[in-house]
Protein backbone atom coordinates (compact mmCIF):
# COMPACT_ATOMS: atom_id res chain seq x y z
CA UNK A 1 0.00 0.00 0.00
CA UNK A 2 2.81 2.33 0.88
CA UNK A 3 4.56 1.72 -2.47
CA UNK A 4 1.37 2.32 -4.40
CA UNK A 5 0.84 5.66 -2.63
CA UNK A 6 4.43 6.69 -3.43
CA UNK A 7 3.93 5.86 -7.11
CA UNK A 8 0.77 7.98 -7.25
CA UNK A 9 2.57 10.92 -5.69
CA UNK A 10 5.43 10.64 -8.19
CA UNK A 11 3.04 10.45 -11.15
CA UNK A 12 1.13 13.52 -9.94
CA UNK A 13 4.38 15.43 -9.38
CA UNK A 14 5.72 14.61 -12.84
CA UNK A 15 2.40 15.52 -14.38
CA UNK A 16 2.41 18.83 -12.55
CA UNK A 17 5.91 19.63 -13.79
CA UNK A 18 4.98 18.85 -17.37
CA UNK A 19 1.86 20.96 -17.18
CA UNK A 20 3.74 23.86 -15.58
CA UNK A 21 6.41 23.88 -18.32
CA UNK A 22 3.78 23.79 -21.01
CA UNK A 23 2.06 26.90 -19.58
CA UNK A 24 5.25 29.08 -19.49
CA UNK A 25 4.38 32.22 -21.55
CA UNK A 26 6.45 33.14 -24.59
CA UNK A 27 7.98 36.63 -24.98
CA UNK A 28 6.47 39.07 -27.47
CA UNK A 29 7.46 39.09 -31.14
CA UNK A 30 9.40 42.27 -31.93
CA UNK A 31 10.90 43.89 -35.05
CA UNK A 32 13.02 47.06 -35.23
CA UNK A 33 12.44 47.53 -38.96
CA UNK A 34 14.91 47.57 -41.82
CA UNK A 35 18.38 49.14 -41.92
CA UNK A 36 18.48 52.64 -43.44
CA UNK A 37 21.05 54.70 -45.36
CA UNK A 38 20.45 58.45 -45.62
CA UNK A 39 22.40 61.62 -46.42
CA UNK A 40 23.10 64.31 -43.84
CA UNK A 41 21.10 67.53 -44.13
CA UNK A 42 19.91 70.30 -41.85
CA UNK A 43 16.35 68.94 -42.17
CA UNK A 44 17.16 65.23 -41.77
CA UNK A 45 14.59 63.30 -39.73
CA UNK A 46 15.00 59.54 -39.42
CA UNK A 47 11.86 57.51 -38.70
CA UNK A 48 12.32 54.37 -36.60
CA UNK A 49 9.52 51.89 -37.29
CA UNK A 50 9.11 48.96 -34.91
CA UNK A 51 6.40 46.37 -34.30
CA UNK A 52 5.52 44.49 -31.12
CA UNK A 53 2.99 41.64 -30.91
CA UNK A 54 2.20 39.55 -27.81
CA UNK A 55 2.77 35.82 -28.22
CA UNK A 56 -0.72 35.06 -26.84
CA UNK A 57 -3.82 36.91 -27.96
CA UNK A 58 -4.91 37.16 -24.32
CA UNK A 59 -1.75 39.12 -23.46
CA UNK A 60 -0.92 42.74 -24.25
CA UNK A 61 2.14 44.94 -24.80
CA UNK A 62 2.59 47.11 -21.75
CA UNK A 63 5.68 49.15 -22.69
CA UNK A 64 7.91 50.03 -25.63
CA UNK A 65 11.26 51.83 -25.73
CA UNK A 66 13.66 53.07 -28.40
CA UNK A 67 17.28 53.72 -27.38
CA UNK A 68 20.60 54.32 -29.13
CA UNK A 69 23.14 51.66 -28.22
CA UNK A 70 26.05 52.66 -30.47
CA UNK A 71 27.37 55.55 -32.58
CA UNK A 72 30.51 55.50 -34.73
CA UNK A 73 31.84 58.59 -36.55
CA UNK A 74 33.01 56.41 -39.45
CA UNK A 75 31.81 58.58 -42.33
CA UNK A 76 34.33 61.38 -41.78
CA UNK A 77 35.76 63.16 -38.77
CA UNK A 78 33.42 65.16 -36.53
CA UNK A 79 34.49 67.75 -33.98
CA UNK A 80 32.36 66.40 -31.13
CA UNK A 81 30.99 62.88 -31.66
CA UNK A 82 27.56 62.02 -30.26
CA UNK A 83 27.22 59.90 -27.15
CA UNK A 84 24.61 57.13 -27.08
CA UNK A 85 22.95 58.85 -24.13
CA UNK A 86 22.76 62.08 -26.09
CA UNK A 87 21.21 60.41 -29.13
CA UNK A 88 18.69 58.55 -26.96
CA UNK A 89 17.62 61.85 -25.43
CA UNK A 90 17.00 63.21 -28.94
CA UNK A 91 14.53 60.45 -29.87
CA UNK A 92 10.95 61.70 -30.05
CA UNK A 93 8.03 59.41 -29.12
CA UNK A 94 10.56 56.86 -27.91
CA UNK A 95 7.87 54.86 -26.05
CA UNK A 96 5.86 54.07 -29.19
CA UNK A 97 6.29 51.75 -32.17
CA UNK A 98 7.17 54.67 -34.45
CA UNK A 99 9.75 57.18 -33.23
CA UNK A 100 11.75 59.93 -34.94
CA UNK A 101 15.20 61.42 -34.40
CA UNK A 102 16.86 64.46 -36.00
CA UNK A 103 20.48 63.50 -36.69
CA UNK A 104 23.08 66.16 -37.50
CA UNK A 105 26.30 64.15 -37.63
CA UNK A 106 27.46 61.62 -40.21
CA UNK A 107 28.21 58.12 -38.99
CA UNK A 108 26.68 54.75 -38.20
CA UNK A 109 24.01 54.50 -35.51
CA UNK A 110 22.58 51.40 -33.82
CA UNK A 111 19.08 51.76 -32.38
CA UNK A 112 17.39 49.21 -30.13
CA UNK A 113 13.64 48.62 -29.83
CA UNK A 114 12.36 46.85 -26.72
CA UNK A 115 8.84 45.68 -25.91
CA UNK A 116 7.48 44.17 -22.70
CA UNK A 117 4.17 42.28 -22.39
CA UNK A 118 1.68 41.78 -19.59
CA UNK A 119 3.61 38.69 -18.44
CA UNK A 120 6.69 40.90 -17.91
CA UNK A 121 8.45 39.21 -20.82
CA UNK A 122 10.75 41.47 -22.88
CA UNK A 123 12.15 41.15 -26.39
CA UNK A 124 14.71 43.51 -27.96
CA UNK A 125 15.79 43.98 -31.58
CA UNK A 126 18.35 46.33 -33.17
CA UNK A 127 18.59 48.22 -36.44
CA UNK A 128 21.43 50.23 -38.03
CA UNK A 129 21.07 53.70 -39.56
CA UNK A 130 23.93 54.99 -41.75
CA UNK A 131 24.17 58.76 -42.26
CA UNK A 132 26.52 59.71 -45.11
CA UNK A 133 28.32 63.05 -45.31
CA UNK A 134 27.24 65.80 -47.72
CA UNK A 135 29.50 66.55 -50.68
CA UNK A 136 29.35 70.35 -50.81
CA UNK A 137 30.64 72.41 -53.75
CA UNK A 138 31.37 76.10 -54.23
CA UNK A 139 32.82 78.15 -57.08
CA UNK A 140 35.01 81.03 -55.92
CA UNK A 141 36.83 83.70 -57.92
CA UNK A 142 40.10 85.05 -56.47
CA UNK A 143 40.81 88.68 -57.33
CA UNK A 144 43.95 90.74 -56.76
CA UNK A 145 44.35 94.53 -56.47
CA UNK A 146 45.03 96.45 -59.69
CA UNK A 147 48.50 97.94 -59.91
CA UNK A 148 50.33 100.75 -61.65
CA UNK A 149 53.44 99.77 -63.64
CA UNK A 150 56.57 100.72 -61.73
CA UNK A 151 54.86 100.69 -58.34
CA UNK A 152 54.29 98.05 -55.71
CA UNK A 153 52.54 94.91 -56.87
CA UNK A 154 50.08 93.47 -54.38
CA UNK A 155 49.47 89.74 -54.21
CA UNK A 156 46.86 90.02 -51.44
CA UNK A 157 43.90 87.91 -52.63
CA UNK A 158 40.21 88.64 -52.13
CA UNK A 159 37.56 85.98 -52.60
CA UNK A 160 34.22 86.28 -54.38
CA UNK A 161 32.08 83.17 -53.78
CA UNK A 162 29.33 82.37 -56.25
CA UNK A 163 26.04 83.19 -54.50
CA UNK A 164 27.75 83.91 -51.17
CA UNK A 165 29.64 81.55 -48.90
CA UNK A 166 26.60 79.64 -47.62
CA UNK A 167 26.78 77.24 -44.70
CA UNK A 168 29.70 75.04 -45.66
CA UNK A 169 32.57 77.30 -46.79
CA UNK A 170 34.33 80.51 -45.79
CA UNK A 171 37.43 82.44 -46.85
CA UNK A 172 39.31 80.96 -43.90
CA UNK A 173 39.01 77.50 -45.52
CA UNK A 174 41.39 78.57 -48.28
CA UNK A 175 45.16 78.62 -47.78
CA UNK A 176 47.06 80.93 -50.13
CA UNK A 177 50.81 80.88 -50.57
CA UNK A 178 53.41 82.40 -52.89
CA UNK A 179 56.44 80.42 -53.93
CA UNK A 180 59.55 81.04 -51.82
CA UNK A 181 57.42 82.43 -49.00
CA UNK A 182 57.14 85.82 -50.60
CA UNK A 183 55.29 88.58 -48.82
CA UNK A 184 51.95 89.81 -50.16
CA UNK A 185 53.54 92.84 -51.83
CA UNK A 186 56.64 93.47 -53.86
CA UNK A 187 57.97 96.95 -54.59
CA UNK A 188 58.96 96.63 -58.21
CA UNK A 189 59.90 100.30 -58.48
CA UNK A 190 62.67 99.91 -55.89
CA UNK A 191 63.82 96.76 -57.61
CA UNK A 192 64.36 98.60 -60.89
CA UNK A 193 67.35 100.49 -59.52
CA UNK A 194 69.30 97.52 -58.28
CA UNK A 195 69.28 93.94 -57.20
CA UNK A 196 65.90 92.76 -55.88
CA UNK A 197 65.77 90.43 -52.90
CA UNK A 198 62.70 88.25 -53.39
CA UNK A 199 62.40 84.96 -51.59
CA UNK A 200 65.50 82.92 -52.26
CA UNK A 201 66.73 85.57 -54.81
CA UNK A 202 68.34 88.02 -55.30
CA UNK A 203 67.03 88.69 -58.79
CA UNK A 204 68.83 91.00 -61.19
CA UNK A 205 66.62 93.75 -62.71
CA UNK A 206 67.30 92.28 -66.12
CA UNK A 207 65.81 88.90 -65.31
CA UNK A 208 62.18 87.86 -65.12
CA UNK A 209 61.20 86.81 -61.61
CA UNK A 210 58.51 84.12 -61.49
CA UNK A 211 55.82 83.93 -58.83
CA UNK A 212 53.81 80.76 -58.28
CA UNK A 213 50.51 81.28 -56.49
CA UNK A 214 48.96 78.22 -54.87
CA UNK A 215 45.53 77.80 -53.28
CA UNK A 216 44.66 74.88 -51.03
CA UNK A 217 41.51 73.60 -49.36
CA UNK A 218 42.12 71.33 -46.37
CA UNK A 219 45.69 70.85 -47.54
CA UNK A 220 44.72 69.86 -51.09
CA UNK A 221 45.66 72.15 -53.99
CA UNK A 222 42.55 73.53 -55.67
CA UNK A 223 44.16 76.17 -57.91
CA UNK A 224 47.47 77.69 -58.92
CA UNK A 225 48.87 80.36 -61.21
CA UNK A 226 52.28 81.42 -62.44
CA UNK A 227 53.04 85.14 -62.88
CA UNK A 228 56.24 86.65 -64.33
CA UNK A 229 57.40 90.24 -63.90
CA UNK A 230 59.21 91.63 -66.94
CA UNK A 231 62.33 93.62 -66.00
CA UNK A 232 63.72 93.85 -69.51
CA UNK A 233 61.35 96.43 -70.93
CA UNK A 234 62.88 99.15 -68.76
CA UNK A 235 60.11 99.34 -66.19
CA UNK A 236 58.89 96.93 -63.62
CA UNK A 237 55.19 96.22 -63.29
CA UNK A 238 54.65 94.63 -66.70
CA UNK A 239 53.14 91.27 -65.88
CA UNK A 240 53.36 88.20 -68.06
CA UNK A 241 51.72 84.83 -67.83
CA UNK A 242 53.65 81.58 -67.58
CA UNK A 243 54.28 81.53 -71.35
CA UNK A 244 55.74 85.06 -71.30
CA UNK A 245 52.78 86.84 -72.95
CA UNK A 246 51.90 90.30 -71.62
CA UNK A 247 48.89 90.42 -69.33
CA UNK A 248 46.34 93.14 -70.00
CA UNK A 249 44.78 94.97 -68.24
CA UNK A 250 47.46 95.78 -65.70
CA UNK A 251 46.25 93.49 -62.94
CA UNK A 252 47.10 90.05 -61.71
CA UNK A 253 44.55 87.81 -63.40
CA UNK A 254 41.71 86.33 -61.38
CA UNK A 255 41.90 82.66 -60.41
CA UNK A 256 38.78 80.46 -60.51
CA UNK A 257 38.56 77.92 -57.70
CA UNK A 258 36.21 74.94 -57.64
CA UNK A 259 35.92 74.00 -53.98
CA UNK A 260 34.59 70.65 -52.82
CA UNK A 261 34.52 68.97 -49.42
CA UNK A 262 32.59 66.46 -47.35
CA UNK A 263 30.45 67.98 -44.60
CA UNK A 264 30.11 65.60 -41.66
CA UNK A 265 28.19 67.66 -39.10
CA UNK A 266 25.70 70.51 -39.08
Amino acid sequence: MKNKLLNVIMILTIGFIVISCGDEPNPPEVSAGNAQTVTLSDTLTVTLSGTATPADSNDSITSRAWTCTDYKADKGAVVTPYTTTGVTAMIQNSNTNTATVNLRKAGTYTFQFSATDSNDKTTTKQVNVTVNAINANKDVTVNFPAYTPGSAISFAPSYVPDGGWGDHFSATDITYTLADDLSNTWDSAAGFNGIVNIGDGPYNPFTIPTFTQTFKLNGVTVGSQVIKVDAVIGSFGILKDASGSNLDPQAIPAVPLALSKDVTEL
